[in-house]
C-alpha cells in the first residue's frame, strides 16, 4: 500500500545513511571525495577511502569523514560475521578473508534521472513497490537516489541492476522499452558472465541519453543507466583488481553550504510511505 505522510521537514540524508548502516550492522564502508563531473559521474581524480565504523558505538559521533570536495558513499560494505565492529585499516576488509571474520556485501544504490517533483516522486515510488524488502528514496536537487536496506553479494549487482531496468522499461517510449527490456534481461540472465556484462556496459554508456539532453537521441528511462554502466565498470575493477568501491551516491552537498539529499519515500514492511514536508512542493 502507498500512503502519504506530512512531516515538518524531510529527514536529512546523512541521518538516513547512518540508520541504514547501523541497522544492517555494517562495519566498514568505502567512501569517496570527488570533483563534480559534467556528465554526473565520478571524475577520474576521485580518491577512495575506507571509512571504518565501529557498530558497537551506536549512532553517536561523526560517521562520515571530511574528504573535501563532494562526499559520496559506495554500495560496497563489509559486515562482521559475529556482529562486532571492524577495526584497523586496509582494503582486505572488503574481501572474504577468514582471519578478519568479515563478509563483503553491497547495499545497492541507484541514481535516478528525472526531474524532482511530486508527480515523479509518486511515480517512481509506485514502480519501486515491485522491489521486495525495505528501501529509501532520497530527494536531491535534481532527481532521486534509491538505496536498498538489504545486503547482497556485490557480484550479484548486475542482476539487480537488470531487474531495476526492466521494472521501468515501459515507462517512456516504445523504442526505449525494447532497449531496456533487452539489456535488463541480459544483465539478469548473464550477471556472472563479464564478457556479456561489459558489452551491456558499452551499450548503456554509448546509447542512453539523460532526460535533459535535448540535442541527443537514444533510449531513456528513469533509473540512470549511464550511472549503472559506470558503477558496473567500477565493480569489475573491484572484483578483478581489489580496487575498493562502486556505485557511489552523494551524501553531502555539491558545494559548501548547499542542500543535501533528504528522505522523500521509503518502504517499511508492506507499506510505501511518501513524505511531504510542510510548505514544500518537492
Amino acid at each position: 500500500m502507498i500512503r502519504t505522510e506530512v512531516v515538518d521537514s524531510l529527514k536529512p540524508g546523512p541521518e538516513v545513511w547512518r540508520e541504514i548502516l547501523w541497522n544492517t550492522k555494517v562495519g566498514a564502508v568505502a567512501c569517496a571525495g570527488y570533483e563534480q563531473h559534467p556528465h554526473r559521474t565520478l571524475s577520474d581524480n576521485k580518491h577512495c577511502d575506507l571509512h571504518l565504523i565501529d557498530v558497537d558505538q551506536g549512532l553517536e559521533g561523526s560517521y562520515f569523514p571530511d574528504l573535501g570536495s563532494v562526499f559520496a558513499i559506495s554500495s560496497l560494505v563489509a559486515i562482521n560475521r559475529f556482529g562486532a565492529g571492524v577495526y584497523g585499516e586496509g582494503v582486505d576488509y572488503f574481501y572474504d578473508e577468514p582471519w578478519l571474520h568479515t563478509v563483503p556485501l553491497s547495499l545497492l544504490g541507484i541514481d535516478f534521472d528525472c526531474p524532482n517533483n511530486e508527480e515523479n516522486a509518486r511515480f517512481v515510488s509506485t514502480k519501486l513497490e515491485a522491489i521486495q524488502g525495505d528501501w529509501s528514496l532520497l530527494s536531491t536537487e535534481g532527481s532521486y537516489h534509491w538505496v536498498s536496506h538489504h545486503p547482497v553479494p556485490p557480484e550479484h549487482a548486475p542482476f539487480h541492476y537488470g531487474w531495476m531496468l526492466k521494472i521501468f522499461a515501459s515507462s517512456t517510449d516504445e523504442e526505449s522499452a525494447k532497449f531496456f527490456n533487452r539489456v535488463g534481461t541480459w544483465l539478469m540472465r548473464e550477471w556472472s558472465d563479464w564478457v556479456t556484462v561489459r558489452s551491456v556496459i558499452g551499450e548503456m554508456l554509448d546509447h542512453v541519453r539523460h532526460w535533459d539532453e535535448v540535442d541527443r537521441t537514444g533510449p531513456y528511462t528513469y533509473p540512470d543507466a549511464r550511472y549503472m554502466g559506470h558503477s558496473l565498470e567500477e565493480l569489475r575493477r573491484f572484483l578483478k583488481y581489489r580496487e575498493s568501491g562502486f556505485g557511489y551516491l552523494r551524501v553531502g552537498p555539491k558545494e559548501p553550504g548547499g542542500p543535501i539529499p533528504t528522505l522523500k519515500a521509503e518502504r517499511k514492511g508492506r507499506d510505501v510511505v511518501i513524505y511531504e514536508s510542510v510548505g514544500s512542493t518537492v
